[in-house]
């Protein structure tokens, strides 16, 4: 039941509780009341017999639904679509149930218990889909001759037996106002749901509850509302719900003033166990090749925000596959730790490289950027199981490493990586006419134009040349080289004496620009 108690907490709090529809936000709520404002001098939980008095409610049943409070609880039971929290703690005074109200419901539901003794008149069953939370006074057993089957979880550690304050009293659209020392409060009229200790006081919404566990403590996910009509009729410009994370403005014209900042950062081990990741992810179509998770990803040059599993040596590759359901991926963008499939086992630490073995990447040898191809991170882990953000796992390995992805595309040059590449030409000793050139031979330099970026050619000695014949101190030999297609380079030696040279061998580095 870990997801449980994360699924509820999370759904209820930022997806039903912000609802407008109070039937599904406060499921007991007082009828007295309708828009939830607490007027000046009513006085907040805990309430009094005399304020309730003053309302005219009865002081048993004060929770809003009609009946008895089996007959309510049974109420708000049923008022939950899909499950949610029953804030219970309007009961003032000991009550009974008096039949069993809970076994028809299998939905999970979270109950805040009022403070009160609850005595079950009833053979009764509690299934484990109900989560109780206790407050200090709260108590619930069965009664003379009776038998109560209790399977439900206690909230945050507390029990009938070692009851403790609720830590999260999540108060939205309450009718009676704020619960004192609640850790959220809504305030009236609106939508924020905020802290109810004061301006300076940091709130943490948190997924799964801390403890000891086994298995996956649960995660927290935070996201907008779904879109669920499926036709485009009446649907026009709709939109699912997006999330914006933003810090606090600050208005003051004060120079050592600052506004809120933002940081995310995944958890820590300090034990020994493995480091949480950051990943980033985007959404995408699937073009018409094919995708293979944790393979580099490419955009389609004809089709918005598609991508397929990219050819050798790109260009620019979007990120790395992880889900793909029917026509969406899920693509892991920089700076993201994520796996990502090797064509040969790589090294921990060293770099590694997205070229003619894409989609899949290749270790560079070193710890040095690559001397081909894009160079997309650094090898972080080789060994050992992660679980990520979504619940997903993945074994590390030689093959599929974690990688920090830090860039999609290639670069000119001026960047290490050299894209498009260094090639180096050697010439052989031989013998050239005065005044003549040899026949054009051609090379392969990827990347190099005709025309443009690119296209014009850098060319270099890879060692000193003045002892060489016909190239140093006795020179007369030239080398001159020059794009004549795409990706192919054309070179002669010319000897620009009038006598014949006998040359030695010579290699030549070159390099587009």
């Amino acid at each position: 039941m870990r997801v449980f108690k994360c699924s509820i907490l999370l759904s209820a709090v930022l997806g039903i509780f912000l609802s407008p529809q109070p039937a599904r936000g406060q499921a007991l709520k007082n009828p007295n009341y309708t828009n939830g404002v607490q007027t000046a001098g009513k006085p907040i939980y805990p309430y009094t017999h005399a304020f309730l008095v003053s309302l005219n409610d009865s002081i048993q049943y004060p929770c809003g639904f009609n009946g008895t409070p089996t007959d309510q609880l049974g109420y708000a039971f049923f008022a939950l679509i899909t499950g949610g929290v029953v804030d219970a703690t309007c009961y003032q005074q000991p009550f009974a149930i008096t039949y069993d109200t809970f076994s028809p419901y299998s939905k999970p539901i979270l109950i805040w218990l009022p403070d009160v003794a609850i005595t079950v008149n009833a053979n009764v069953t509690i299934g484990s889909n109900f989560m109780l939370c206790y407050g200090p006074g709260s108590s619930i057993a069965a009664g003379a001759g009776y038998t109560l089957t209790n399977n439900a979880q206690a909230c945050l550690g507390a029990s009938a037996t070692a009851p403790g304050a609720p830590r999260y009293s999540i108060q939205v659209n309450n009718p009676l106002g704020t619960f004192a020392g609640g850790d959220f409060q809504n305030v009236p009229g609106t939508n924020l749901l905020n802290s109810a200790g004061g301006l300076t006081t940091q709130v943490i919404i948190a997924g799964g509850q801390d403890g000891a566990e086994t298995g996956i403590i649960g995660p927290l996910i935070l996201r907008g509302g779904h879109q669920t009509a499926t036709t485009a009729i009446g649907y026009s410009g709709s939109s699912g719900g997006g999330v914006a994370v933003e810090g606090g403005d600050q208005a003051s014209a004060s120079g050592s003033s600052q506004a809120g900042s933002i940081e995310l950062y995944p958890g820590e081990a300090p034990n020994g166990g493995e480091q949480g990741v950051a990943i980033f992810g985007q959404i995408y179509k699937q073009g018409t090749g094919s995708v293979t998770q944790w393979a580099a990803e490419c955009q389609s040059l004809t089709a918005t925000m598609t991508v397929s599993d990219c050819g050798a040596t790109p260009g620019h590759f979007v990120g790395v596959a992880d889900v793909h359901t029917g026509s969406i991926v899920e693509v892991h963008t920089p700076p993201s730790v994520t796996p990502f499939s090797a064509s040969a086992a790589v090294t921990l630490g060293h770099t590694v490289c997205l070229g003619a073995a894409s989609p899949l990447i290749t270790d560079s040898g070193t710890v040095l950027p690559c001397t081909a191809g894009i160079t997309v991170g650094v090898v972080v882990a080789v060994t050992g199981e992660w679980t990520f953000a979504d619940g997903a796992s993945s074994t590390i390995t030689t093959v599929l490493p974690l990688v920090n992805l830090y860039k999609t595309h290639a670069e000119g040059p001026g960047d290490l990586q050299n894209f498009p590449q260094n090639i180096t030409i050697t010439v052989t000793s031989g013998s050239q006419g005065g005044n003549s050139c040899s026949t054009p031979a051609t090379a392969t330099l990827t990347g190099l134009t005709t025309s443009g970026t690119f296209s014009n050619l850098s060319v270099g000695y890879t060692s000193n040349p003045s002892a060489l014949t016909g190239w140093g101190a006795s020179g007369g030999m030239v080398f001159q080289a020059w794009p004549s297609a795409a990706n192919t380079v054309s070179w002669v030696v010319c000897n620009q004496t009038a006598t014949s040279i006998s040359y030695d061998a010579i290699t030549f580095s070159l390099a587009a620009k």
